[in-house]
Parts: C-alpha cells; structure tokens; sequence
C-alpha cells in the first residue's frame, strides 16, 4: 500500500529500505531533520526572547507546511507496541529539543527552567495534536500570538 501511494514498484521500495519499520525510522529521521535545521538557525539569535519568539514561529510554520508529518508523529508515538528504532528516534529528539529549550529558559531567567521547558513543549504537542484533529477550524495563529505573548514577555 505504501508503495502503491508513493507511484513505485514494492520491489523497489525494497531496494532502499528492508522493511516497514525501516521505512518509518527514515520518514521519523527526515521529519526530525527539518526541525534540528531551522533549530540551529535559531541557535544564532542572540536575545532568548527572540530566540523563543522564532522557535514557537518555526514551530507552528513547519506544522503548517507539513501536517502530514505531525500527524504521523501523534499517531505513532501513540502506539502501544511503537517499534523500538523508532520510539529511540522520537526519544532522543525530544531529549535534544528539552535540553535546548531549557537552556533557553536558563537565559530567560525562569526559577526552574527544566519545567519551564516541559511545560513550553507539553503546550506545543496539545497544539498540534488538536490541530490535527480540528484542522482549519482551529484557532492556531491565535494560538501562535498568545505563546509568543506568554513567553516573550516580562513574567516568569
């Protein structure tokens, strides 16, 4: 069936990846890698509020561009029985993303910026996860605004 999708022979798929569970750490990997690049983009912003600005920015625009993506990202971390390769790929993306995200936090000055990370991160995930349920009805640039406002502010 995913070959039949794709436009190519199931030989052929075949010849590049060894199984289904293969083919699925490589779409992880490749989701994965447009993120880490626009992160280290990011990572040349010096002010922490601009750099929390343009990673919630990036953020809701790679969701945008690619709710494919996402919705493949919910749906199989989700799983019970998720194949080990690929629950190692989303582990260890998701560690990288909270450790960057809580040296962010650090330089904002937040008293625990660990939390503060998580709690940042659990927000985006329920964005995206409903808005791949909603879809076009979700409000996600209001939603977008009102993080940005959240976290590029003065509180903490």
């Amino acid at each position: 069936m995913i070959a039949e999708r794709a436009g190519v022979s199931t030989g052929l798929m075949y010849n590049y990846f060894k199984s289904k569970i293969e083919l699925l750490e490589e779409i992880v990997r490749e989701g994965i890698n447009v993120i880490e690049i626009s992160v280290e983009r990011i990572e040349e912003i010096r002010d922490p509020r601009e750099k929390i600005a343009a990673s919630v920015e990036m953020a809701f625009d790679i969701a945008e561009e690619d709710m494919h993506f996402w919705t493949l990202y919910f749906s199989t971390i989700m799983q019970p029985d998720i194949p080990e390769g690929v629950k190692n790929i989303f582990s260890n993306f998701i560690q990288n993303m909270f450790d960057w995200l809580e040296s962010v936090c650090g330089q904002l000055g937040y008293a625990n910026p660990r939390i503060e990370a998580r709690i940042l991160g659990a927000i985006l995930d329920g964005v995206f996860l409903h808005h791949c349920f909603v879809g076009e009805d979700y409000p996600i640039e209001e939603l977008k605004n009102e993080i940005i406002k959240r976290y590029c502010g003065e509180e903490k």
